[in-house]
């Protein structure tokens, strides 16, 4: 991408993107006008699906996109969620430690598109988190 041709859009990728969903889907962050985005994109239709703004977020209230569990049951979307990490000052050693979301939202593959989910029951581990937040 030619970032070069709306410099007025102060556009950069952001350091936390790159994840792949699933084989036909690309997930990366974009610093757009100063706000963080993610970008749902197709791989093989070469379009970008959705995109979502992010809240901020922070060593306190992690960004974690990944698997995580609702209700303790570990749910089979991929999720993009800002947690609470306000019992710890830093993170613990152990990533089986699971922080409660405050934000959440769910990767629905057949729609490539993100789908708004209600944090009460949400709960991520630590391997889920951006390690800008760490």
């Amino acid at each position: 991408m030619d970032v070069t041709r709306h410099r007025d859009l102060n556009l950069k990728a952001s350091a936390g993107g790159g994840w792949q969903p699933d084989e036909g889907t690309y997930l990366g962050a974009w610093l757009i006008c100063g706000a963080e985005y993610l970008i749902l994109y197709d791989i093989v239709k070469r379009v970008v699906c959705d995109v979502l703004k992010l809240p901020p977020h922070s060593a306190m209230a992690p960004l974690a996109v990944g698997t995580c569990e609702v209700d303790g049951r570990r749910a089979p979307d991929v999720f993009v969620a800002v947690l609470s990490n306000d019992l710890m000052k830093s993170m613990p050693e152990s990533t089986k430690v699971m922080l409660k979301a405050t934000a959440a939202w769910r990767i629905d593959g057949r729609e490539n598109r993100f789908v708004a989910q209600s944090p009460e029951g949400v709960r991520c581990s630590l391997d889920t988190i951006d390690r800008r937040d760490q």
